[in-house]
């Protein structure tokens, strides 16, 4: 078989089919290389998609991409002149790919120890964000929406980036701080681990030790100026106290039937009847992005994928009333809310912070309470407050009496005081006598 294959190489046609062969298998392993790659590592490894894995998780080059702008814009605020190109000449691409991954390293490692970051201290760790605190000096959450579409970040990235940096913090902080002492001071005692000694214990009984002279009145005063803690009386108190509990003003805590009808008038908004919706909605930069995207909501695809695919995220509020709504939105995207139907896309409308797509998921409409429905909470609610009233009326009581007591305490002691009370003594012997 192979002298054939050689006599064929020596004309010209065999030459010609000879390349013609080497093109059909050259092809075939491209073939293979192109589609049967994944296939064949088991689907391990890196796709197209993938810049690095660590553990399970993937690094993605759009998470590359992402830190990569952001450190741009943190460099900018000192060197305003500084491009990409020029940051990824200078390693900036190459030290934000290692800091994604040490990172993820430090949060699988901290995972597997037992280690957890709550809710709670992320939501802290953002709402202490100077840059997120509106005019009062409190967290402002339209704020914190607006900066995450300027730049094109989701809620979920941000709080994935706190985490990790949490892990980080806490697995490296502590061996920062730790001190080194050289080997000289540590040779020492570490050999004492190693030393062995031998030696002698004799016991001497305390019976056959002499007592020893009588001690001096100076040694006797010395000793005692030395432990005269041991020998003070700690400061003593009387102390008289009452026992007041709810029982005590159990009878002045039962509310009248006019105290709770005034309470229902002053809270009938409270009672009254009620629509409550569950609204979906994004905030988008532009109106031609927000248009583009309340198209594929209409078109059957959901808010919260349409918005997580232009790089959003949308926010919902559950069993929300319009008045709330209007706090947190505006008052035109709540008016046209609350107009539409069930399932009904709204939007874009224009707001302060950009333009509003949002979706009605369901609405909820909740029947008035009349006064008898609601009297036993009101009563409850009056109950606990007359008994809370009654007590601070008792302890006043209880305070008052002590200060005239205190006051009358102190008008005996006064030398006047005294001089009547012996002048009234005299005159009772003397009318005795």
């Amino acid at each position: 078989m192979l002298a054939f294959f050689r006599r064929l190489t020596h004309s010209r046609v065999g030459v010609i089919i000879t390349f013609l062969v080497l093109g059909v298998i050259a092809l075939a392993f491209a073939a293979g290389d192109v589609t049967g790659l994944s296939s064949m590592t088991g689907g391990a490894g890196i796709t197209g998609g993938d810049v690095a894995k660590v553990g399970k998780a993937e690094v993605t080059a759009n998470e590359v991409k992402t830190q990569a702008q952001t450190q741009l814009q943190g460099f900018r605020q000192e060197q305003p002149t500084l491009d990409m190109a020029t940051f990824v000449n200078q390693g900036g691409l190459d030290g934000t790919l290692d800091r994604i991954i040490s990172s993820m390293a430090l949060e699988q490692f901290g995972r597997a120890q037992g280690m957890v970051v709550s809710k709670r201290a992320v939501d802290g760790q953002i709402a202490s964000i100077p840059a997120l605190q509106g005019p009062t000096g409190k967290f402002d959450e339209n704020l914190y929406r607006q900066v995450l579409a300027q730049r094109k970040l989701t809620d979920a990235q941000i709080r994935s980036d706190i985490v990790r940096d949490t892990f980080a913090q806490q697995l490296t902080i502590p061996s920062t701080g730790a001190t080194q002492v050289s080997s000289q001071l540590a040779l020492p005692y570490a050999s004492l681990l190693l030393e062995k000694r031998t030696g002698t214990i004799g016991f001497i009984p305390a019976a056959i030790v002499p007592a020893g002279p009588a001690p001096s009145d100076a040694d006797l005063n010395t000793f005692y100026k030395r432990n005269i803690a041991r020998y003070t009386v700690p400061e003593r108190r009387i102390v008289r106290y009452a026992i007041v509990s709810p029982d005590r003003v159990k009878a002045q805590a039962v509310p009248t039937d006019a105290e709770i009808a005034k309470a229902y008038q002053q809270d009938r908004a409270r009672y009254a009847a009620t629509e409550k919706r569950t609204i979906t909605q994004v905030v988008v930069a532009d109106q031609a992005g927000a248009t583009a995207l309340a198209a594929k909501v209409k078109a059957g695809t959901s808010l919260a994928d349409a918005a997580r695919a232009a790089g959003l995220e949308a926010s919902t509020q559950t069993g929300v009333e319009k008045a709330a709504y209007a706090n947190t939105a505006s008052a035109q995207v709540a008016d046209a809310v609350f107009a539409a139907a069930n399932g009904a896309v709204i939007g874009p409308v224009r707001t302060q912070l950009g333009w509003t797509v949002a979706k009605v998921d369901k609405i909820e409409n909740v029947a008035g309470r009349s006064l008898d429905q609601v009297r036993g909470e009101i009563a409850a609610a009056l109950g606990i407050q007359k008994a809370a009233a009654a007590l601070s009326d008792v302890h006043d009581k209880i305070d008052d009496l002590a200060v005239e007591e205190r006051d009358l305490r102190r008008s005996d002691r006064r030398p006047e005081a005294r001089g009547r009370d012996h002048a009234c003594a005299d005159r009772e012997r003397r009318q005795s006598g």
